[in-house]
């Protein structure tokens, strides 16, 4: 039904594109309560936005302080990755509220926001996926270097049967198999969060092209 009606509103948009009511109807119905998928997504990255941040920053104060200081880049870091997640949800937030601007509701933009808004969420899928096994190498180097009484911790044999070749790969081939899992994890969650509610703006589309 709400379909229909959106059809029927578009129609009259093509047929009469300068009656700007037209494109606040069409923007009720895509954003008229708190269950249309792009309000769904605003408020879901405003979630994961301070999830990050809760997450993030207390791990960032804590290596400022602890073990005097030595580790300090690792606190930097956090705070590097934190400052490109605000970046990046800014950026999203700011493209989903430009769909639900009236003004603006035009058929062929607000298919070209869905499609940049796609490739915003596989650039986060990738992403995300490629910074959990980066990120622990990095960690790993640093302490492996800056630590020396927890090198052995990371061999699986004694030291003087590996070297350090040895142990590093295997220590990939298991970031490597984790990443695998914790990609389709990962995959999972966007599109419970992202994905679906895309899907959805883009049947619409769909159907009312065929139309």
């Amino acid at each position: 039904m709400e379909l229909d009606n959106l059809k029927e509103i578009w129609n009259e948009v093509g047929s009469n594109p300068v009656q700007s009511n037209n494109n606040e109807q069409i923007a009720e119905m895509l954003n008229k309560s708190s269950q249309s998928p792009i309000a769904k997504m605003k408020r879901n990255l405003r979630w994961e936005l301070i999830t990050v941040i809760l997450l993030f920053a207390p791990i960032a104060i804590f290596y400022f302080f602890a073990f005097e200081g030595k580790f300090s880049v690792i606190a930097w870091m956090y705070i590097g990755l934190l400052i490109f997640f605000a970046a990046y949800f800014y950026y999203k937030n700011k493209l989903l509220s430009e769909m639900q601007c009236a003004a603006c509701m035009v058929k062929s933009n607000l298919e070209l926001q869905v499609k940049t808004l796609e490739k915003l969420v596989h650039f986060y899928l990738i992403a995300g996926t490629l910074m959990v096994p980066l990120l622990m190498i990095w960690l790993w180097l640093i302490l492996y270097n800056r630590l020396p009484s927890v090198q052995n911790s990371f061999h699986f044999w004694p030291s003087s049967e590996v070297s350090f070749l040895k142990t590093g790969l295997a220590w990939t081939v298991i970031l490597l198999f984790f990443s695998i899992i914790f990609y389709y994890i990962n995959k999972w969650y966007i599109h419970k969060l992202y994905g679906r509610h895309i899907a959805k703006l883009k049947s619409i589309l769909n159907e009312m092209e065929q139309e």
